[in-house]
Order: C-alpha cells, then sequence, then structure tokens
C-alpha cells in the first residue's frame, strides 16, 4: 500500500508539474497570438503605406510627364517663333531696301525735276 501511495504522490506531482508546463505553454501562445496580431497590424499599416507612396509616385510620374509635354510644346513653340521672327527680319530688311531704292528714285527724280524746271527758267 506504501507502494501505491508513493506511486499516486509521483503522479500528482508529475500531474501538477504538467499543468504547471501546460500554463506556461498557453501564456507563450498568448504572446505569440498578440505579437503576430500586432505584427499583422503594423504589415498591414505598412501596405497601406506602400500603396499611398505608390499613389504619390503615380502623381509625381504624371506631372513629369506633362511638365516634360510642356517644355517639349515650349521649345517648339521657340523653334517656331524663331522661324517667324527670320521670315520677318529677312521682310523688314527687303522693304528697307525696298524704301532706300524708292528714295533714292525720289531724290533722282527731284534733281531731275529741279533741273526741267531750271531749263524752263
Amino acid at each position: 500500500m506504501r507502494k501505491k501511495s508513493i506511486q499516486l504522490q509521483e503522479e500528482e506531482s508529475f500531474l501538477a508539474n504538467e499543468k504547471g508546463n501546460i500554463r506556461e505553454l498557453e501564456g507563450q501562445i498568448r504572446d505569440s497570438e498578440r505579437r503576430c496580431q500586432r505584427l499583422s497590424s503594423e504589415a498591414e499599416a505598412k501596405e497601406r503605406q506602400l500603396e499611398a507612396e505608390e499613389s504619390r509616385l503615380v502623381l509625381e510620374e504624371r506631372e513629369t510627364m506633362k511638365l516634360g509635354a510642356e517644355v517639349a510644346a515650349g521649345r517648339a513653340r521657340i523653334k517656331e517663333t524663331r522661324a517667324l521672327r527670320g521670315r520677318l527680319q529677312a521682310r523688314v530688311e527687303f522693304l528697307q531696301k525696298v524704301l532706300a531704292e524708292a528714295g533714292q528714285k525720289r531724290k533722282q527724280l527731284e534733281g531731275s525735276t529741279t533741273t526741267a524746271e531750271e531749263k524752263a527758267c
């Protein structure tokens, strides 16, 4: 009977020890679940942050493309304006030449008119 009593005490001690181990494991499980939940929340926050950054990047890319198009259009306008300026400048030079020639002819005509008037007198 004494053997049974000792064996029963050993079993009770083993059972108490196992219950303690179970409580410890349950605590570790709860800690792991909390850590998992925290990490999951952090991952979701990082994903939202990444999506926001990707959206911002897309907007920046669109803005860059828009500015690039505006720069290209501005360069085209500058090129057209320079070409127009060249044509207008050539036209002005031509007209100045024609005007100078007309002035010289007028002087010649005035000179010949004066000479004709002098001859008439």
